[in-house]
């Protein structure tokens, strides 16, 4: 699910742990692919007490063209 009413849905509940995905990281931040999954992990990232990235590495020397923090 993706937009603004799924960003507003997310606003309504509450996470113990979001285990983050991203597809590139570096010392600047993480990155994701598109900029339409930007708002749903930002919203995500807000409601979770806890964030957990999950990453290998090759996250950290892929390329990724949004930041996402």
């Amino acid at each position: 699910f993706v937009g603004p009413r799924t960003v507003e849905a997310i606003a309504g509940l509450r996470a113990q742990t979001f285990l983050l995905g991203a597809a590139a990281a570096d010392e600047r931040g993480l990155y994701v692919a598109t900029d339409i999954e930007r708002p749903i992990k930002l919203a995500l990232m807000a409601i979770a007490d806890e964030v957990a990235l999950v990453a290998d590495h090759a996250k950290f020397t892929a390329p990724a063209p949004v930041l996402l923090c």
